[in-house]
């Protein structure tokens, strides 16, 4: 099931034996096909969430370049 908006709020979080925890950055950027970048660390967590929501996942980029460049 796709994730839904990423936002600053801390809303998506993992739920094992009972308890919760916020996913991570990295888990935030695979979630947008984005595994292989790096957020630098002098960054804030609330500023990593801002840059990774506001990103276009990079598997949706490439499937609109194909279907582009199909066009023209």
């Amino acid at each position: 099931e796709p994730i839904t908006t990423i936002t600053t709020q801390g809303q998506h979080a993992l739920v094992r034996d009972g308890e919760y925890r916020l996913l991570s950055v990295e888990e935030y950027l695979a979630a947008q096909t984005l595994s292989g970048y790096k957020i630098p660390e002098h960054i804030g967590l609330t500023d990593s969430y801002k840059l990774i929501g506001n990103a276009v996942p990079a598997e949706l980029g490439r499937k609109i370049f194909e279907t582009v460049e199909a066009v023209l």
